[in-house]
């Protein structure tokens, strides 16, 4: 079907041809910048079909390909310029996120809705995040924020980009269960009637939104899934081969490969996959299940006297490690909960800072529990943070064996679910590194979290004076 065709569905009456989709008109207007591939008119097709139908489609496709390009700042300007009394509402993971593609729309249409559409936007109403069309025209366009509100506005056309920034937030379930509860409770009931929504994602998760739309309603959601290397011959919409690239103009295979390497060396091989293949991982068989953690809200922590804070210190601030400290203690039912998290990528300033503050922000009596690396290097650094934090409870042990060896009580207790989470941002970055350990990318918070634990059940720590010297060689708690 030719792109006149498609838009006769939905116009009348019909538009020129170069205005007749988003696509034709994309490539006419943005100087070289949009042109016609194979997988953009895939994408194109099925938007146009959801339009049409009032549907509800999510688009997966691999990042750098232009389906946020298409779908949130294109899309929209043809949208409003060929159903000029009809709204929009944009939201993404964040409002200035949204407000930015909104802004792109806004900009198009200024320029060419009058010459092009024979529309204009309404210079009492232009702000990027919220404008409309001049009249007689109602329409106009809303972006938002995850969370937020549309302030009563209703939407013919919803468009949901990227809802969760990154694979680290999309591994904490209050983060998911965030944004399904904002979009079933707050956007749904925006859609006007025969209304369409797109939801644009990477998919980060098996129980991410997109997740969720399928499992909760298989029959009203179509998912359009376009990995960057075929993965499935058999059901690719491009009918592509096995490995064949899905832009292979600008991302030959070559490319994709690299890329590859790079990601999985840098984050690791699950955010290859969903980035770049839409294919979410479900991080169940590591030493550290995801679904066996446990969560407790703030409010409902017990009283607890004996909390140890357990580092982890990255060896150099520009090398990508991170700086860790992790508090710790064990209930009365003789479970563990982990109740704060610092973590950072810092210098050597900045980490003294950041466990002073962290010795300060604890409870009286945390025991703070430092790694001593090997050599005369690592016991000046020890007795350099001792003095650091004179008058605390302060414990300082070189590391013994390997990671893994060192969280495999730590990762029994975890499996078993008896490890409690306080709920709170960090969580998704814990759990997202612990899935991954040991083969992820980092391991900071694991070992943080290792030291912490073994401290707890049965640690031989020596004592650290500011001169380096050994005060006092055994103590166990709880």
């Amino acid at each position: 079907m030719d792109d006149v065709t498609i838009a006769m569905d939905l116009l009348d009456p019909p538009p020129r041809p170069e205005l007749a989709t988003p696509v034709a008109y994309a490539s006419a207007r943005s100087r070289g910048q949009f042109q016609r591939y194979r997988h953009v008119e895939v994408m194109e097709q099925a938007i146009l079909d959801t339009i049409a139908d009032g549907g509800r489609l999510i688009l997966t496709a691999s990042v750098r390909h232009g389906k946020s390009f298409l779908a949130c700042r294109w899309l929209p300007a043809w949208y409003l310029g060929t159903h000029p009394d009809r709204r929009v509402i944009l939201a993404g993971h964040e409002a200035d996120f949204a407000r930015s593609w909104g802004r792109g729309a806004r900009d198009i249409l200024t320029e060419h809705g009058p010459g092009a559409f024979g529309v204009a936007v309404s210079r009492r109403s232009e702000a990027a995040n919220r404008w409309d069309l001049e009249r007689p025209h109602i329409g106009g366009m809303l972006t938002i924020g995850v969370g937020g509100s549309p302030i009563g506005r209703g939407a013919d056309l919803m468009i949901i980009d990227d809802p969760v920034k990154s694979y680290e937030k999309a591994m904490s379930p209050l983060e998911r269960e965030r944004v399904k509860e904002w979009f079933t409770g707050t956007m749904t009931s925006r859609v006007e009637p025969g209304g369409a929504v797109i939801l644009v994602m990477a998919r980060w998760h098996g129980d991410d939104l997109a997740g969720f739309l399928l499992d909760e309603d298989p029959h009203g959601w179509r998912e359009l899934r376009l990995p960057a290397l075929c993965d499935d011959p058999d059901n690719d919409p491009l009918g592509r081969a096995e490995g064949e690239p899905l832009w292979p103009e600008r991302w030959p295979v070559d490319a994709l490969e690299q890329r590859e390497r790079e990601v999985t060396l840098a984050l690791g091989q699950a955010v290859w996959l969903a980035q770049y293949q839409g294919r979410p991982q479900a991080p169940g068989g590591g030493m550290f299940p995801e679904a066996k953690w446990s969560f407790m809200a703030a409010h409902d922590v017990p009283r607890i006297s004996a909390w140890v804070r357990g580092w982890d210190l990255a060896a150099t601030h520009d090398a990508g490690d991170w700086t860790v400290g992790a508090r710790m203690a064990r209930l009365s039912d003789g479970r563990f909960i982990v109740s704060d998290v610092v973590r950072g990528q810092w210098d050597s300033r900045r980490v003294r800072a950041e466990i002073l503050a962290a010795a300060d922000r604890d409870p009286t009596g945390t025991r703070i529990e430092l790694p001593q690396d090997p050599g005369q290097a690592g016991k000046d650094q020890a007795a350099q943070l001792a003095s650091l934090l004179a008058g605390r409870n302060v414990h300082a042990r070189p590391q013994s064996g390997s990671k893994e060896v060192r969280a495999t009580g730590y990762a029994a207790q975890q499996q078993a679910g008896n490890v409690v989470l306080v709920e709170g941002r960090w969580n998704g970055p814990w759990i997202a590194e612990h899935a991954a350990f040991p083969r992820g990318a980092h391991d900071d918070q694991v070992d943080a979290g290792a030291t912490a634990f073994n401290n707890l059940v049965h640690a031989t720590a020596p004592v650290v004076s500011p001169e380096g010297v050994t005060v006092r060689s055994r103590n166990r708690i709880g």
